[in-house]
């Protein structure tokens, strides 16, 4: 039975295809986060009273969440984008130990508490509501939410 090999370059090339695929991908989704970043930090830059809904899927995407109006006979809704922003990171005194301490006026030793500091990643979450009525922007509002975590 003869077997049958696939010459290196071939499965070399074949190989560089599918991170190449791989890494478009990853840089659409990472275009499109972007955009829809600085629209939600600047909505009044972008956005205008009676785009429609199409105008808006083309710009940003799809949205994050779309929640309908129940007032509206089903002419209204919310359609909701998020975005991360990474505000940075502060070190917070998380709890303190006990350590002995070498004091050089009274050449004594003894214990001082101290404090010992833990990373707390600051992320804000940008909200950006937008009124939707008959298919078009009727209004918008932004609104934020600061969340801490500590690492």
């Amino acid at each position: 039975m003869k077997t049958r090999r696939i010459p290196m370059v071939s499965m070399a090339a074949m190989l560089i295809g599918i991170i190449a695929a791989g890494c478009a991908e990853m840089s659409t989704v990472s275009r499109q986060r972007d955009r829809v970043a600085s629209v939600v930090a600047n909505p009044d830059k972008f956005l205008h009273v009676g785009m429609t809904t199409d105008q808006l899927k083309e710009a940003l995407g799809s949205p994050d969440e779309v929640r309908p109006l129940s007032n509206t006979n089903g002419r209204g809704e919310t359609w909701v984008y998020r975005a991360r922003v990474t505000m940075g990171n502060n070190l917070i005194a998380g709890r303190t130990e006990t350590q002995p301490y070498f004091d050089p006026f009274t050449n004594e030793t003894r214990e001082v508490e101290v404090p010992v500091y833990t990373n707390e990643a600051v992320t804000e979450i940008q909200l950006l509501n937008l009124l939707i009525y008959d298919g078009k922007v009727a209004k918008w509002v932004k609104t934020k939410d600061v969340r801490k975590q500590l690492q």
